[in-house]
């Protein structure tokens, strides 16, 4: 991985969503192919009709639930091969190891609502570092850093799944232009879709325990921390 090279590229989140829905499409797919091809191979021709009306909604069923049984729990190996990637590219594009601070790998974007870019709902990834008076973030794209006084709002209004699943964690904040602006983190750490929940949970209580002085990085601040709007790297 070379400094100047993206990890979060169109490329690369494009070859894992698919790689993602090869699974649950199958699980979706194969109990009703499973059931046309028994009743082509096995039952009478003339008692074809009725055996599909009965048994192809019992395989849709049954696919229904591979493909939720697929998608909330197979594991998402992608965060882990991200966060090494990009935590190379840091090392050589910043001159440190990221694992020095406690840290935690998020997916970041601007606003308070959810977006879309190049498919995907994080604009960037990178690490939330926690200082006692600052969190910075520094990511693939971008990096910046928040003084604790400018931020005035940390809650999980965002929703970014279906409805008792994952909620973003959104950050608002003032920058020196004395303007309010928003910003909103989902965690990227070792889970599957369904454990996102408990993840961004955990993050938003990270992030007010920080805010509240009660967590945070007691080792002086890295040399990158610059205080102000996101800054393109």
């Amino acid at each position: 991985m070379q400094a100047t090279e993206k990890v979060f590229s169109r490329s690369s989140k494009l070859r894992w969503g698919c790689l993602s829905m090869v699974l649950p499409l199958a699980g979706l797919l194969i109990p009703d192919i499973a059931v046309l091809i028994a009743v082509l191979t096995v039952v009478p021709e003339n008692a074809r009709g009725g055996a599909l009306a009965i048994l192809l909604p019992v395989g849709f069923i049954v696919g229904l639930l591979l493909w939720a049984g697929a998608f909330f729990f197979q594991p998402r190996p992608y965060n882990r091969l991200w966060r090494d990637q990009l935590a190379e590219k840091i090392r050589q594009r910043e001159g440190l190891k990221v694992d020095d601070w406690s840290v935690q790998f998020v997916g970041w974007s601007p606003g308070n609502k959810l977006g879309q870019w190049e498919g995907d709902t994080d604009r960037d990834l990178g690490f939330l570092i926690f200082g006692p008076e600052w969190l910075t973030y520094l990511g693939d794209d971008f990096r910046f850093s928040l003084r604790r006084e400018w931020v005035w709002q940390i809650d999980q209004s965002i929703s970014s799944g279906p409805p008792l699943l994952a909620r973003r964690v959104v950050v608002g904040h003032v920058w020196p232009d004395g303007y309010q602006h928003f910003c909103n983190f989902e965690s990227r750490g070792d889970h599957t879709a369904w454990g996102l929940k408990a993840a961004n949970e955990k993050l938003a209580e990270l992030l007010r325990a920080w805010h509240q002085g009660t967590a945070f990085q007691s080792a002086p601040a890295p040399p990158f921390v610059e205080f102000g709007p996101p800054e393109q790297v």
